[in-house]
């Protein structure tokens, strides 16, 4: 009876032991690296990449109903533009140079003075481009604001239009970054990789090619290279993923 019982406490104690080391197995998985869906992959490139190095650039009407050179050498007048938080001036039209009106033109804010007389935008509006100056300025930072710096419409009066707003590739991102800190920074799979080619060029030189035996998933984005000053070209951007 008691020889009995010692082979049962055996055969469960050697199941339980068994059970214990496969489970250990399963839980180390030597050997074995982490299957990632191929779409999976590209998901993650694709957002990324729209997130990083897709930006805005904005265009924003002035309208001058009044400005009047002031009467006297030491008075100042003039209609001010202050950019949003976060964004920068890029561009002023029409040209700064030519006209009544003329432009002190700065990253941060424009000021603008009449010449002679009473100057007016009859014939179209200042337009005004900004871009955003870091990766963290956002669509609801952008409103301008233009200001006259004295309250007396029939001698200064001004104010802004509908904003317009273009997106593209910020290829000035693109250049300046190298492929193992874009990958390190979005946290792609260590044991896969991939390319971005803008026009068929390749962006990140120091990142790797697929081998012969890499399942290659490709997609390709149609949309612009968008410069600060707004100025735009039509670009396809060929993500891979493997």
């Amino acid at each position: 009876m008691k020889r009995g019982i010692t082979h049962v406490e055996w055969a469960i104690s050697m199941g339980l032991f068994l059970v214990a080391l496969v489970f250990f197995f399963i839980l180390l998985r030597p050997g074995v690296k982490p299957a990632y869906e191929q779409g999976a992959l590209m998901s993650m490139v694709e957002t990324n990449f729209k997130d990083y190095f897709i930006w805005h650039v904005k265009k924003t009407p002035l309208f001058i109903k009044a400005l009047e050179v002031p009467p006297r050498v030491d008075e100042d007048r003039y209609v001010s533009v202050n950019a949003p938080s976060g964004w920068r001036f890029s561009k002023i039209e029409p040209d700064p140079y030519s006209g009544p009106l003329e432009y002190d033109f700065g990253e941060k804010k424009i000021y603008i003075r009449c010449k002679i007389g009473i100057c007016e935008t009859d014939d179209g509006p200042i337009i005004v481009y900004y871009y955003p100056s870091s990766e963290s300025a956002t669509q609801e930072e952008t409103v301008l604001i233009a200001n006259c710096n004295i309250e007396d419409e029939e001698k200064c009066d001004a104010e802004l239009g509908s904003t317009e707003t273009f997106e593209g590739v910020a290829k000035e991102r693109l250049d300046r970054l190298k492929y193992k800190d874009v990958k390190k920074e979005w946290k792609y799979p260590e044991s896969k990789d991939f390319a971005i080619y803008l026009d068929n060029d390749k962006v990140f030189d120091d990142g790797p090619e697929p081998g012969q035996q890499d399942n290659v998933f490709v997609k390709e984005l149609r949309t612009w290279i968008l410069e600060q000053n707004g100025d735009r070209a039509n670009s396809v951007v060929g993500l891979r993923a493997w």
